[in-house]
């Protein structure tokens, strides 16, 4: 309980929403039980548009719920349950790291640990997409050298491809609306 109550100190219940900002900087554990990452294409584009379409004014955006355990060997939070989420999420965060500077925080992905597949933390920290052609890169692990990585960089490159595709509809739309 005195690791929630470092990071939740004014929470009353935990199963209210928790802002972005306190999960980012939380430190994850995959359990080797859970799947490997899954998400299409299709799926992030359906998050991009939700998150497109959510009116600020309606104050908070919820995602669905994100189940956590402390884990006290690993000192981090065994992600019980959402991390096809929370490692989406880091994708689209180090998409916008890509052409953002925080000096705040330079590396606000959040640290996501797989136990079976500990190559995966350091793919989702240096995937990038070369601008010219779309083409997503590493330089550190090839693409087809694991199925994790594969659909990492599915997402990323559609992630990557609906932005551009707001910029050619909207001139007005760029990386510089997202820095605000």
């Amino acid at each position: 309980m005195e690791q929630t109550e470092k990071i939740f100190p004014k929470c009353d219940d935990l199963t209210k929403p928790i802002p972005v900002g306190t999960i980012l900087s939380l430190p994850f554990f995959i359990p080797s039980y859970q799947r490997g990452y899954r998400w299409e294409e299709q799926q992030i584009k359906d998050l991009l548009k939700d998150l497109d379409e959510f009116d600020i004014k309606d104050e908070i955006y919820c995602i669905q719920p994100i189940v956590v355990k402390w884990n006290k060997d690993e000192k981090k939070w065994n992600l019980v349950d959402g991390q096809q989420r929370i490692t989406s999420i880091a994708l689209l965060i180090r998409y916008f790291n890509s052409f953002v500077n925080n000096p705040r925080n330079p590396d606000p992905v959040p640290k996501i640990y797989y136990e079976t597949r500990p190559k995966s933390s350091d793919f989702l920290n240096t995937i990038d997409v070369d601008d010219k052609n779309g083409l997503v890169i590493n330089t550190e692990y090839s693409i087809n050298s694991n199925i994790d990585f594969k659909y990492m960089a599915r997402v990323y490159k559609a992630i990557f491809e609906w932005f551009n595709e707001k910029k050619e509809k909207n001139p007005l739309f760029s990386e510089s609306e997202i820095k605000d």
